[in-house]
């Protein structure tokens, strides 16, 4: 009975293709590659879509809301879309009370799509995109990427070998992005996607964190060979920008306070 239900279900799909993910149908058409196979990831609400492209492509694909769905309350939210990684504009074409329909562009030799929502079949999530593995590099850098508008702006360049190249080649270095992945990507795609709706948040992120990246240029510029060094640059820099965020602002509101009170009692 369950295999006529599923004959009759993709002869009358407009969709050419489909895989069942734990047990639930999902259709999609595909070009420019094929699927090798569909999982979805319970711990990070995302449906994982292998792949093997040999050009540039499209995917749409029908995601049942009871598979993986992305909400905020009861409201419809937006889904988050890597591609190998790199969160890439996607298209709902379509979305009604059972299923949401994506149009995911790729391009040539891409392998992994990672669809991420806000819940599963019966998990509750927030919303936040797969945190690298501790041994792999990877992982977006969301905030950045929206404020300066590409993946391959300098100062998310700047972020990536940082975290590559210093950061993630000590355990110490390793345990600390750990650690900061879970806190920041469970704010962080919020940000960006309203960053991208509000223009004037945009530019008071950027105004924010500038300083902040500046600062972490530092480190470009220094050896990182052990736990130690990690240790010591790591300490300076939060002492840097606690001063510049909070310590600076400070003198410059205790001193104006003084002029004002000087000049009120003149």
């Amino acid at each position: 009975m369950f295999a006529l239900v599923l004959l009759l279900s993709i002869s009358n799909s407009a969709f050419a293709e489909s895989l069942l993910v734990e047990e639930t149908l999902i259709e999609y058409e595909i070009q420019g590659g094929t699927v090798n196979d569909i999982a979805l990831d319970f711990d990070f609400s995302s449906l994982i879509i292998n792949l093997s492209s040999t050009e540039d492509g499209e995917i749409q694909i029908s995601i049942p809301r009871t598979l993986l769905d992305a909400k905020t309350s009861s409201n419809d939210d937006i889904f988050f879309v890597l591609v190998d990684d790199l969160e890439v504009v996607f298209e709902e074409t379509s979305n009604n009370d059972s299923t949401r329909t994506l149009l995911i562009q790729f391009p040539q030799s891409s392998s992994v799509i990672e669809i991420m929502g806000t819940k599963t079949m019966s998990k509750e999530v927030i919303i936040k995109t797969e945190q690298p593995r501790s041994t792999e590099k990877g992982g977006g850098c969301l905030i950045a990427t929206a404020t300066y508008g590409s993946e391959l702006a300098p100062q998310v360049q700047q972020l990536r070998e940082l975290r590559d190249n210093s950061l993630l080649q000590t355990e110490s270095g390793t345990s600390f992005m750990n650690s900061f992945n879970d806190f920041y990507y469970s704010f962080s795609p919020v940000i960006a996607d309203y960053e991208r709706e509000n223009p004037l948040f945009k530019e008071m992120v950027n105004i924010t964190i500038t300083p902040l990246i500046s600062s972490l240029s530092i480190l470009n510029y220094v050896e990182i060979n052990s736990e130690l060094d990690v240790l010591g640059y790591g300490i300076s820099l939060i002492i840097l920008n606690v001063g510049m965020y909070f310590v600076a602002p400070a003198i410059i509101i205790v001193g104006i306070k003084k002029k004002l009170r000087c000049s009120t009692l003149r």
